[in-house]
This record gives C-alpha cells, sequence and structure tokens, in this order.
C-alpha cells in the first residue's frame, strides 16, 4: 500500500503529465490551423494564373480557339468554328442559326470574357456569319 505522500506525489506527477501532453496538443492544432489558413486553394488561383499565361502569349488562331472554348463553353464550341482576321475580327460560324441567335444576345458577356484571356488591348469585333 502507498504511503498518502507517495499517492498525492504519483497524482500531481500524473496531472502534470496530462496537462503537458493537453498543452501539446494544443500547441499542434494551433500550428496546423496556422499552415492550413496559409494554403491556397488552387481552383481559386488557376482561372487567374492561366488567364495571365494566355494573356502573355502571341495573337494567334490556336489562342483565339483557346479563349473561345474558355469564354463560351463545351457545348457552343463544339457547335461553331471561330478564325480571327488581320484587322481583329473574329469570325464566329455556326452549326444553326438557333446558336447565333443564342451567341448574339450573349455579345457583351462574351466580348468581355475574350477581353480578360486575351487581354483589353484585343480590340476584337465579332463577325456572326
Amino acid at each position: 500500500m502507498l504511503s498518502p505522500a507517495t499517492a498525492k506525489a504519483i497524482a500531481l506527477h500524473t496531472a502534470k503529465a496530462i496537462a503537458l501532453q493537453t498543452a501539446k496538443a494544443v500547441a499542434l492544432q494551433t500550428s496546423a490551423n496556422a499552415i492550413l489558413t496559409r494554403v491556397i486553394q488552387a481552383n481559386k488561383v488557376m482561372p487567374a494564373v492561366l488567364a495571365d499565361v494566355i494573356r502573355k502569349a502571341p495573337l494567334t488562331d490556336e489562342k483565339v480557339a483557346f479563349a473561345w472554348r474558355l469564354t463560351v463553353g463545351p457545348a457552343v464550341d463544339k457547335a461553331t468554328s471561330v478564325r480571327l482576321s488581320s484587322n481583329g475580327t473574329l469570325y464566329v460560324k455556326a452549326d444553326a442559326p438557333a446558336w447565333n441567335d443564342a451567341i448574339a444576345k450573349s455579345l457583351g458577356l462574351i466580348r468581355s470574357r475574350l477581353a480578360h484571356f486575351l487581354g483589353e488591348t484585343a480590340d476584337t469585333r465579332i463577325d456572326l456569319s
């Protein structure tokens, strides 16, 4: 049997050990939270990085086609073909008149999105033929 002084010393030592482990766990969790708050989510930064890379590339038919695909989405891209003329006009040819109507209704949004990818200096006129 333990003496009361020994039992008290063991209890005090156990309480200190538990307090130390709790403090370590809290410090570790705080450190992990601090690291997680500094992590940048890829889906938040990638669109801006992609637009910046595309904007800096030379103006080519491939760049325009890629920007068009990103701007209008896969369905409209599949139903259209685009060609950039030397005077800066973007000629859009749609498979059906309904696609031309849909594009015409969204020209403002399409122009702003294209400017985002091609740069503000790319003054692109859009001709629906």
